[in-house]
């Protein structure tokens, strides 16, 4: 099984590889399939542009990630004899008799280049590909990229697409599972509280991606938790290795409360890869940890 990442930065090929990798494992432990874990580099190779595990180490070894704005702009492959499934696309014009909705176009060309040009020609191999977008506070936008995806599914494309959409910010998924661990995190975690008014580990979908200095901004409360800085800004590559196990520690938390966020809805698709890789894919009582 090869995985291919598109996202809108490295953080979400950090996030999504991890948690790809946890809940996969999870299911296999859960099954006693001893071995998945001594064949789970081989299960899960990760192909792209920027090889993020000299900085992420062993936390998500081998991942590979692909900026989707690369595949928009680049424009590799994507001419006239572009096919999915082995039929030609079209690059243009309407979703199956109806305007393309706010993001549809550009998912069109993002996909075309993904299926139609980077796994063509090699039928022998098990592909899955991964979009990870945030929703920005435009969950909207999920209605462009199923367009695209249902326009791939129609024309023959059978490869598993799994969606990883975080509302409003990726970064919200990060703090839906912070859990205090000393009484400085408590008081972080008791003055955030109080400045925005409601907890955000248990509503992350109300934090929000944009302005960046608002109170409420999903980075900004990040920070403001696990570092006690007062700024906005994405978690370093060298320094993501420590966030994310701690972050997804708490699977019956995470569960509980990241139905809105989207976390829940990415991690049921990940299940359904399975079995693709020999597990037996039965849904689980415990959650990734």
């Amino acid at each position: 099984m090869r995985l291919l990442v598109l996202g809108e930065d490295d953080g979400h090929g950090a996030v999504v590889g991890y948690l790809t990798q946890h809940v996969l494992r999870a299911m296999a432990e859960a099954e006693g399939a001893d071995w998945f874990f001594d064949n789970l580099s081989a299960h899960l190779q990760w192909r792209g542009e920027i090889d993020l595990s000299s900085a992420l180490g062993d936390v998500v070894p081998g991942l590979r990630y692909t900026h989707h704005e690369t595949a928009r702009l680049g424009g590799r492959g994507m001419g006239p004899a572009t096919t999915i499934g082995g039929r030609p696309i079209k690059l243009r014009g309407h979703f199956d008799g109806r305007p393309g909705a706010d993001e549809a176009q550009m998912w069109r060309y993002v996909l075309a280049w993904a299926l139609g040009v980077e796994l063509d020609g090699e039928p022998e191999d098990e592909v899955a590909l991964i979009i990870a977008r945030d929703t920005d506070g435009q969950p909207a936008r999920a209605e462009g990229l199923q367009q695209a995806i249902d326009e791939v599914r129609r024309r023959g494309g059978e490869w598993p697409i799994l969606v990883a959409m975080p509302h409003q910010d990726l970064e919200t998924w990060l703090v839906l599972g912070f859990a205090p661990e000393d009484e400085q995190e408590r008081a972080r975690l008791e003055a955030v509280k109080g400045a925005i008014s409601f907890d955000p580990t248990r509503a992350p979908e109300r934090l929000t991606a944009k302005p960046n200095d608002a109170a409420t901004d999903a980075k900004r409360v990040l920070n403001r938790l696990v570092y006690g800085e007062e700024q906005s800004r994405p978690v370093p590559a060298h320094e993501i290795g420590a966030v994310l196990p701690r972050c997804f520690a708490d699977g019956e938390h995470l569960e509980r409360f990241g139905g809105a966020c989207g976390l829940n809805a990415f991690i049921r698709q990940v299940r359904g890869l399975a079995p693709l890789m020999g597990l037996s894919g039965e849904p689980l009582a415990e959650r990734p940890r």
